[in-house]
């Protein structure tokens, strides 16, 4: 006989009438006999592993060493921490967790897991605050990966720090991933001051608006410079300039200005009456422009012939009598000085007789008031000829205008009638007249002789103007002012002659207008300096050698040229 088990069983032995423990066997029937084949479930080992080692662990229930044929079991995949469970390989492939399993034979059973994935993301709030950077740059990290976040903030915003699912103030911050993460970078804008002070203090005022303690970046302000009453705005300064007095200013940090105003600067003009030669006004101090609230004192001073009567503020009536005149100045002021004029006398007479001549006065009064223009003429009788007023006024004109400011006395001068020769010298420094009578006068009738005398280098050429004539002299009757002219011509070089014993046998005269003389070898070297238009030849107490020289003359006017000079023998 042979016991044959089942499935999940297996043979023990026989018993009855029989013991045996092979499962097949050979029996002798003797007898009616009573065998029994025993049989038991099967016991099966269940084996578990996990992969990746330390990825986690395996719970099964019931806990046996061995489970018998049949048996069910609970199988659970607890993954460790980063990791999460994929599913079972071996001897069974599922994804169930738990799993039931039926113990049919022994089972090697795998339990998978992997590292977990999370996903990392930053939000700015605001969005415009910033720009941020992760590295490296995933779109899901591994457990356990290391991840770096930083931002590059933009102008004007302030970081508040890091939230969401870490935190803190760092920048980078560093991480290890084990989840998911969300941060937030919080931001806010910066606040800042503005500060604006009046210069010079209670000059004036500034409107803000708005107007806060302190301004988030980015904020435009409007600013309204206010002089106050004896000022006017000039400019801003400080972290912004400009010359107009409303002002916009985008706040980007915290700003300084100083609103400058000045003082208003007012014009005094001050005039007389009712002329303007009537007097003067003086102004304590003397300026162009004065500042809002100064004080200034105003003097009038009468001219001769004048007496100060009052004053006349920005109008025509005079409405203040004190002088000097004390003002505080507000405003632009127009001011008068009213004088009224005094009256003089005028006395005329005729020198040295009446027999001379008269003077006619125009207009004819006996009292002048000042000012007053008055014609004098002086009319000569025949055979005289009026010479000068003298006295309080001197001219040598017949006919005279005075302005009279003072009691006049004048004195008409005659003479008997005389007249002038005038002569000019062509060129004026080529020669000179002489005159017999030599006089700076003559008589009606004169006769006179002129002798035209040629400077060294020059000789006379003729006579021309109101006497015409080749001859050198010449014989005039003076009838009238005459004018002539002598006209000289230049000779050429100027020669020096030196005799056997190199003796200068003449004397150079350069001309009346020379002042100065320098004598240059052929070669261009200074050899000698004549101060004075009159040279004796020698240099150095010698004669000068033979040859050519050129002469550099300078001119009393400053005025130069250039000739030769030939020495002989």
């Amino acid at each position: 006989m042979t016991a044959i088990p089942n499935e999940g069983y297996r043979f023990v032995n026989w018993s009855g009438d029989v013991n045996f423990l092979s499962p097949s066997i050979n029996v002798l029937v003797n007898s009616d006999l009573n065998i029994t084949a025993n049989f038991t479930l099967t016991t099966h080992t269940v084996v578990l592993s996990v992969n990746p080692e330390g990825a986690g662990s395996v719970a099964v229930a019931p806990v046996q060493q061995t489970y018998t044929y049949g048996s069910t079991i609970t199988l659970t995949a607890q993954p460790s921490e980063g990791y999460w469970f994929v599913g079972w390989t071996g001897d069974i492939e599922n994804t169930e967790n738990p799993v039931n399993v039926v113990v049919k034979n022994n089972l090697n059973i795998v339990a998978n897991f992997k590292l977990t994935t999370h996903t990392v993301s930053v939000i700015v709030t605001p969005k415009e605050a910033a720009q941020v950077n992760i590295q490296p740059q995933k779109e899901y990290y591994t457990y356990g990966d290391e991840v770096t976040i930083s931002f590059t903030k933009n102008k004007g915003w302030d970081f508040l720090g890091w939230s969401g699912n870490l935190s803190g103030y760092d920048n980078p911050l560093s991480f290890i991933v084990k989840s998911d993460v969300e941060i937030i970078a919080n931001f806010k804008l910066t606040t800042h001051t503005l500060l604006v002070e009046i210069n010079p203090e209670n000059a004036g005022f500034v409107i803000k608006e708005p107007d806060e303690e302190v301004y988030t970046y980015g904020t435009t302000i409007k600013l309204t410079a206010i002089p106050n009453e004896g000022f006017w705005f000039d400019s801003w300064s400080g972290d912004s300039a400009s010359k107009d007095s409303t002002l916009n200013i985008n706040i980007e940090g915290d700003i300084r200005l100083s609103a400058n105003f000045v003082p208003s600067l007012h014009t005094i003009n001050t005039n007389v009456a009712p002329f303007i030669n009537c007097g003067s006004v003086s102004k304590q101090p003397q300026k162009i422009y004065y500042v809002y609230g100064s004080t200034v004192t105003l003097t009038a001073t009468p001219n001769e012939g004048w007496e100060f009567i009052g004053w006349s503020v920005d109008s025509s009536s005079i409405t203040e009598y004190n002088n000097p005149l004390e003002l505080t100045v507000r405003k632009d002021l127009n001011i008068n000085a009213h004088f009224k004029l005094t009256t003089h006398t005028v006395i005329t007479s005729v020198l040295p007789n009446n027999e001379a001549g008269s003077i006619l006065v125009s207009p004819q009064l006996t009292y002048y008031l000042y000012g007053t223009n008055v014609k004098f003429e002086a009319l000569a009788n025949p055979g005289w000829e009026f010479v000068k007023w003298s006295g309080d006024v001197g001219s040598y004109d017949s006919s005279i205008n005075i302005s009279v400011k003072k009691n006049l006395l004048l004195y008409a001068t005659f003479r008997k009638s005389t007249y002038t020769i005038t002569i000019d010298i062509n060129p004026y420094f080529a020669g000179k007249v002489l005159k017999t009578p030599d006089s700076d006068f003559y008589y009606y009738g004169t006769t006179v002789t002129l002798t035209a005398v040629a400077s060294r280098k020059f000789k006379f050429e003729n006579w021309s103007g109101d006497f015409v004539s080749n001859e050198k002299t010449i014989t005039l009757q003076v009838y009238k002012n005459m004018n002539l002219l002598v006209n000289f011509v230049r000779q050429k070089d100027f020669l020096l002659t030196l005799d056997s014993v190199n003796e200068v046998n003449n004397e150079i005269y350069f001309g009346s207008d020379v002042e100065k003389v320098e004598i240059y070898d052929s070669k261009g070297k200074l050899i000698h300096v004549i101060n004075g238009n009159k040279w004796n030849g020698k240099i150095n107490d010698k004669s000068i050698s033979i040859g050519f020289y050129i002469l550099k003359i300078k001119t009393h006017n400053n005025e130069g040229r250039y000739e030769k000079l030939v020495v002989v023998r």
